[in-house]
């Protein structure tokens, strides 16, 4: 009998190996069944814990030199960050599957940093937009953490300065988060970049001060936080009558159609509101259909169960 030696570096290497080709063989699902993210995304998931889960501090110490990483924070802002010796593993989070939608995504939560939702993406508003600004965010707790930093396009301090909000110079110095000794620099870069604002901001929210990709940040948490703690199985049960199945199946058919064709209607019409809201309002209205199809959804479901 050959006595074989464990330890936790082999027996996550061989855990890690088994977790791969199970992601492989099985995770990509059948027809008419549930499935997960798509098979390339669970793969690199799959292969984050198994780098997560070797003896990193080894590692380098072979190597005697101290290791950088590059972690994506909300609004894709990559922040360098150095580990030492003395610094624990970073513990990776679970990420959860949501059915029909699309909402559920990854969240990799690490020790010393906050990750609102785990849904930490890049913005697709500053693609192919002129990046002027980097603003700390206003949206977070005074735990003693780094703040997320989001990006400000020349284009979207035009859209500030038109309408409906028509920002003035105090309205863009507090959107960019400066103090009012900056004021006079910050108007002759502005103006250097052709952004012009008024005399008077002609329109003031509770949304006035967070930029676009702070308010698509909040949308995707909040909207997270909805598929993750909203119990939609009970809410679809909820949707189906006693004793009247068939019906309740088909009014929650025309339910979702309905809802389809206002989503529709509404983002055609919703510029003036998009702007209003720096995106924030679509968003959420998004994320609000998306959860009361899914209820939907889960009425049929059960329906087809229990026939």
């Amino acid at each position: 009998m050959t006595k074989r030696d464990h330890d936790l570096q082999n027996d996550s290497l061989s855990c890690g190996v088994f977790s791969l080709m199970f992601a492989e063989m099985i995770l990509q699902g059948q027809q008419g069944h549930l499935q997960c993210l798509p098979i390339a995304q669970e793969r690199e998931r799959l292969g984050t814990l198994l780098f997560n889960s070797l003896d990193t501090k080894t590692l380098r110490r072979k190597k005697g030199k101290i290791t950088k990483s590059k972690n994506t924070v909300d609004g894709g802002l990559a922040q360098e960050s150095e580990s030492t010796e003395g610094e624990q593993d970073q513990p990776v989070g679970e990420h959860p599957c949501a059915v029909d939608g699309g909402l559920a995504q990854e969240s990799e939560s690490t020790e010393g940093e906050q990750v609102d939702g785990g849904l930490a993406q890049a913005s697709e508003s500053t693609e192919g937009e002129q990046v002027l600004f980097e603003v700390e965010s206003v949206l977070r707790l005074p735990d003693g953490t780094k703040a997320k930093r989001y990006k400000v396009t020349r284009e979207e301090l035009v859209r500030r300065c038109g309408p409906p909000e028509g920002y003035s110079p105090n309205a863009l110095v507090a959107y960019l988060r400066k103090g009012k000794s900056q004021k006079e620099a910050l108007m002759a870069k502005l103006h250097d970049s052709q952004v012009e604002p008024g005399p008077r901001i002609r329109l003031s929210t509770s949304v006035s001060k967070l930029c676009e990709e702070e308010c698509l940040a909040l949308a995707e948490d909040v909207n997270y936080m909805g598929f993750k703690y909203l119990p939609i199985q009970k809410i679809g049960q909820a949707c189906l009558e006693e004793d009247q199945h068939l019906e309740a199946i088909v009014k929650a058919q025309h339910c979702r159609q309905t809802l389809t064709r206002i989503k529709t209607a509404m983002e055609a019409n919703w510029s003036y509101y998009n702007l209003a809201t720096h995106g924030l309002g679509p968003e959420m209205l998004k994320g609000a259909f998306s959860l009361i199809d899914a209820c939907l959804v889960e009425a049929e479901n059960l329906h087809c169960l229990q026939k």
